[in-house]
């Protein structure tokens, strides 16, 4: 069976971009520190995966030195940053199942936004200090793009091979306390800002994301896909929609009506009609 055409996969790549770059605002808003770095991460390597199929499209030239080296280094620590975002949405639902009704202190929420970081973003980063050690220099492939390859020796496996294996694995972990928790849990404590709706929506995408733990080629697309399937048409999301739709329908001097609610995870939002 042959390989859909580039150009699919260009257009696909591009689409999932806007996937994770669309609801990216109103979860900054939220302080979605996990679900906020997988949209970075994810949109980013849609991104690069878009751009290396437009200018490699049919041709495996050196365009760019400094680029080739950037984005495939990037690459590499998408095959960690993905399943390491997973887990710190694992973490962030194990602290709303245990939090007690007060919710958390201001000193609690930024110590987990801190460690958040750390997780999300620190051990990226220093998956690509470390691809220093082991990494061959850059291949360019026709269609693809400049790609780092792991030198199969013992000191890649602890260095990179193990490491999206040992977040999953920690994140599986979180997952069956959840799962336990959950049953036993009749409300989610209104401190912890996550309504039941959007807690069973992350703990599916976190628990996908345990499965698949390295995202390349056609796998990053589809956990783009993935994200904006449970979070890009759901009712928050629809009710920004309706917000860019009147704010747009305001510019172009139509008049509209409108009250202020507050949406189920705690957004302002406006439901608006045109008169």
């Amino acid at each position: 069976m042959s390989l859909p055409p580039n150009e699919v996969f260009t257009a696909f790549s591009f689409v999932g971009f806007l996937m994770c770059a669309i609801p990216f605002y109103w979860h900054f808003q939220a302080r979605n520190v996990g679900t906020c770095l997988y949209m970075a991460w994810t949109g980013l390597g849609c991104l690069i995966r878009c751009i290396n199929s437009i200018v490699w499209n049919k041709n495996m030239i050196n365009r760019a030195p400094v680029y080739c080296d950037i984005s495939s280094r990037v690459q590499v620590a998408l095959s960690s940053a993905i399943p390491a975002c997973a887990l710190c949405i694992q973490r962030r639902l194990y602290k709303c199942t245990t939090m007690t009704t007060g919710g958390a202190t201001r000193e609690e929420k930024r110590r987990d936004v801190v460690v958040d970081l750390l997780i999300g973003i620190g051990i990226p980063i220093l998956q690509i200090v470390l691809t220093t050690l082991y990494l061959d220099d850059v291949t360019i492939y026709e269609d693809i793009g400049p790609e780092h390859h792991a030198v199969d020796t013992p000191a890649a496996y602890p260095l990179y091979f193990v490491w999206p294996v040992a977040i999953g694995t920690v994140s599986f972990f979180y997952s069956g306390k959840i799962k336990r928790q959950f049953k036993d849990m009749p409300v989610i404590s209104s401190g912890s800002g996550i309504n039941r709706s959007l807690y069973i929506r992350l703990m599916l995408l976190s628990s996908v994301e345990i499965l698949g733990t390295i995202p390349l080629g056609w796998t990053l697309v589809l956990c783009a896909f993935l994200f904006f399937a449970f979070f890009g048409l759901a009712e928050e999301a629809r009710k920004h929609y309706r917000l860019v739709y009147t704010s747009l329908a305001n510019r172009l001097g139509y008049s509209t009506s409108s009250n202020t609610t507050c949406s189920s995870n705690g957004y302002a939002v406006q439901q608006t009609a045109l008169a």
